[in-house]
């Protein structure tokens, strides 16, 4: 078959989903939502320079100056947008409190940095996540912009993975210049970075297709249910196909967790759950520190019980000397030629850029204080998700769902502070905004039940209501 044929229905397909997306949410979701959608499409692939061939580094890179642009353009028209809808920095801070003292200390960092422009840089672009997700949440339907933001690059970026791996292995797969294994690699620059696009998106898909199914009038949109379903099932494959073992046990756990609590039975069931949860979780802590759990996870991943040499990593990087209580500064400790040393001295046959743990990355880079605040958001966030659960088990269910799986997955690959669509992710689902601040402003109406809704709670009341307890 000519490759064109499968490529161009691919993107047909991808329009055709994008355009009913448009169609349908036209009164709750402004086209200032494809500026996030854009920026989630280039972070969760590759950047633009790598797609016409001028490039070939990760979204981290700080090298190609096409893509430093884009992401500055990208930034300046999000603080436009953000302007013009007149959001107060104040709010802000006020509704993130840890997240601001987060992105604070790592902004102080800077200036202990081997090279401050260069981490500042970074520091910025990683900003840059916290200002898209501001876009989405100060939408008329806040709930349903982030879910046009996730299922509009599921639309694209999951079929036209397996379409470059099938058709087109000279941008789909790579092969290991040491071992000469081949990986599949899809649209992103690595089999792991594969693996994390694929989970984030699939775990929205499955979101999207139990809502569809709890819609009493599910029967009359039997193609979108099935266009869904299906894109579901090929991001299992890339998964697999991927290889990337953390993202599938991932994938896997979300999606028990998000078909779970789409069930009656469950939500019915909540209160009691939670608590069993806890106590589950203590269980396997104390069961673990008398039997060898993690060796059995790991064999039926296809993995062995050192997380395939990351524990020998943890430990080269934690021999190196790092200030322990405000570390090297923000996202430096890769800087200059670390990475070849340690590579040379252990004998690695791959270039290290991350510690294979975010906590650990987190810690070398900013030290205790760091690690603090970065622990202290995940914890705020997770209480707060938490106690709205039995409110909302729609939407706080997905949000505790992502919570969830990204902190797990942290345990075996960096995504914190990245240019990842798992770190953007975590934003997406963490960051609170009220209502309050986006009602004067808005310039289409929303439905009367959401008008409703807003009339009724504490809101007109001058209460300020965090984006996440919006019924979905």
């Amino acid at each position: 078959m000519n490759p064109q044929i499968p490529l161009l229905g691919c993107f047909a397909f991808a329009f055709w989903l994008c355009r009913r997306d448009v169609k349908t949410n036209a009164r709750s979701v402004s086209p200032a939502l494809w500026l996030p959608v854009l920026w989630l499409a280039i972070i969760a692939s590759r950047p633009v320079s790598a797609w016409l061939g001028s490039g070939g580094e990760g979204a981290d890179s700080d090298g190609d100056s096409l893509d430093r642009n884009i992401f500055l353009a990208l930034i300046a028209l999000g603080v436009f947008v953000l302007g013009r809808r007149r959001v107060q920095l104040t709010t802000v801070i006020r509704n993130n409190k840890w997240l601001f003292l987060f992105y604070l200390f790592f902004l102080v960092s800077v200036v202990w940095s081997p090279d401050p422009l260069v981490s500042g840089k970074r520091w910025i672009k990683d900003l840059g996540h916290v200002i898209m997700v501001l876009v989405a949440m100060t939408e008329n339907d806040p709930i349903q912009a982030v879910r046009s933001l996730f299922l509009r690059c599921a639309y694209l970026l999951i079929p036209l993975s397996f379409v470059l791996i099938r058709y087109y292995p000279g941008i789909g797969t790579v092969y290991s210049v040491f071992t000469g294994e081949v990986h599949y690699q899809g649209v992103t620059l690595g089999k792991n970075l594969l693996g994390a696009t694929i989970l984030v998106l699939t775990l929205f898909l499955i979101w999207e297709v139990t809502t569809l199914v709890r819609d009493a009038n599910w029967k009359k949109r039997k193609l979108l249910l099935l266009s869904h379903g299906g894109l579901s099932l090929l991001g299992f494959w890339l998964l697999r196909l991927s290889n990337s073992a953390t993202s599938l046990a991932c994938a896997l756990l979300g999606s028990v967790a998000v078909i779970g609590l789409s069930m009656d039975f469950v939500r019915a069931r909540l209160k009691n759950l939670i608590g069993y949860s806890i106590a589950g979780a203590l269980a396997l802590v104390l069961l673990s520190m008398t039997v060898d759990l993690g060796s059995g996870a790991a064999g039926m991943l296809g993995r062995d019980s050192s997380l395939t040499g990351r524990d020998v990593i943890w430990r080269a990087v934690l021999e190196e000397k790092t200030n322990p209580i405000i570390g090297t500064g923000f996202y430096s400790f890769w800087m200059g030629d670390r990475a070849d040393k340690m590579c040379d001295r252990y004998k690695y046959h791959f270039k290290l850029n991350q510690a294979h743990n975010g906590y650990l990355e987190t810690y070398l880079n900013g030290g205790a204080i760091g690690l603090a605040l970065l622990l202290g958001m995940l914890l705020a966030a997770g209480w707060t998700i938490k106690s709205k659960l039995l409110l909302d088990p729609g939407w706080q269910g997905l949000r505790l769902v992502f919570w969830g799986i990204i902190v797990v997955h942290n345990w075996s690959e960096a995504t914190f502070t990245r240019l990842s669509p798992l770190w953007f992710a975590l934003l997406a689902v963490v960051v609170e905004y009220p209502l309050r601040v986006r009602k004067a402003n808005r310039k289409t109406a929303t439905t009367g039940a959401q008008e409703r809704l807003e009339t009724d709670s504490p809101v007109s009341q001058g209460q300020s209501v965090p984006v996440g307890s919006v019924a979905n």
